[in-house]
């Protein structure tokens, strides 16, 4: 590539990041996109489509920093409390653990928590149900039915695989 060209790719290059810098500052101080798209000589609709991929980027940017901010502060608490932990202290021992669940939060170690809707509430009742006569013995027409929406508290009660 001729020597003339490099430096015209270059001069782009810088005046592309000026124009994106400004138009982020621009954003950051509530202007609007029709201004924005004027000063850096663009249409409203690529001002638009730049903006929302650099604040894109800047988000998850400023979000991998700070989860990396808090994992150090992290390694320094737990690092503080590890040896009386290690060593028997009960309250350390406490800490310690509260630290180490906070960072498997902040990491996403721990697995995801089932949270139980009401269909499967309703579910496991209605199992319940079918399964009632042969754990009570035949109780005839004495056992409630479940009727459709009718479940507004329930205790979930586990049973045994058959």
């Amino acid at each position: 590539m001729p020597r003339a060209s490099v430096e015209r790719l270059r001069k782009d290059r810088s005046e592309a990041q000026r124009r994106h810098e400004l138009a982020l500052r621009m954003r950051r101080e509530g202007k609007s996109i029709d201004e924005i798209a004027e000063a850096c000589n663009w249409t409203v609709g690529s001002a638009q489509k730049i903006l929302c991929r650099m604040l894109k980027k800047v988000i998850l940017e400023d979000a991998e920093d700070i989860k990396k901010i808090e994992d150090q502060r992290l390694d320094a608490l737990l690092e503080a409390v590890w040896p009386q932990a290690v060593s028997g202290d009960y309250k350390a021992v406490e800490v310690s653990l509260k630290i180490m669940e906070r960072r498997a939060n902040l990491r996403g170690i721990d697995a995801p928590k089932k949270v139980e809707t009401r269909e499967d509430i309703v579910k496991r009742i209605e199992v319940v149900q079918i399964h009632m006569p042969a754990l009570m013995g035949d109780i005839g027409d004495s056992a409630p039915l479940l009727i459709e929406g009718s479940v507004t508290d329930a205790e979930v009660v586990e049973l045994p695989d058959d």
